[in-house]
């Protein structure tokens, strides 16, 4: 999910198509991982909330950074 933050200002057009695929790979491996019997629904539940938790404040980093930067 990063991947996005990643491409600032290099890929802005793309920057809904690739936040598709990951959201589309991150469902597709969570309903992966319930199928096989690896984990509890509970498992991948706290997991992605873990997961975007830790994203959220890393954009929200990344883009205080770049803010920073462009000012001075």
């Amino acid at each position: 999910m990063m991947l996005t933050s990643w491409l600032y200002g290099i890929g802005e057009k793309f920057r809904g198509v690739v936040s598709a695929l990951c959201y589309g790979f991150i469902v597709l491996m969570a309903f992966s991982r319930l199928a096989a019997g690896a984990h509890y629904l509970s498992d991948v539940l706290f997991g992605f909330m873990i997961a975007i938790s830790i994203v959220e404040v890393a954009k929200a980093k990344l883009d205080r950074k770049l803010r920073e930067t462009q000012i001075t």
